[in-house]
């Protein structure tokens, strides 16, 4: 499914966008921000909306106005997660599926 094109919808047109390259979707208001590591795209359509749309555990949400890709975490904390050089808030009501998404080896 990660392989499967996704588009926007742009200018009165289709784009294209790589979903390996997003790092964040962040909610503003009736849209949805698909931010890039040097670009974003805006798409009319709540967060949730979005986050239900693409594959299943390539974003998980960690607050009401954030999701990130599982798969660009750098450092992950109780209340915030660092991604792309930024830090983002972890809400508590969405801190334990953030954990079910992730592989994690015990160190002794």
């Amino acid at each position: 499914m990660i392989n499967q094109p996704f588009f926007i919808r742009k200018e009165g047109g289709l784009k294209r966008i790589n979903l390996k390259e997003i790092l964040v979707l962040e909610a503003a208001d009736n849209y949805t921000k698909f931010l890039g590591p040097d670009y974003f795209h805006l798409v009319r359509a709540s967060l949730d909306m979005s986050v239900s749309l693409l594959p299943e555990n390539m974003f998980v949400k960690i607050h009401r106005s954030f999701a990130v890709a599982v798969h660009h975490l750098q450092e992950i904390e109780r209340d915030c997660v660092k991604i792309g050089g930024v830090s983002l808030p972890v809400s508590r009501k969405f801190y334990p599926e953030l954990i079910k998404q992730l592989n994690i080896i015990e160190a002794k």
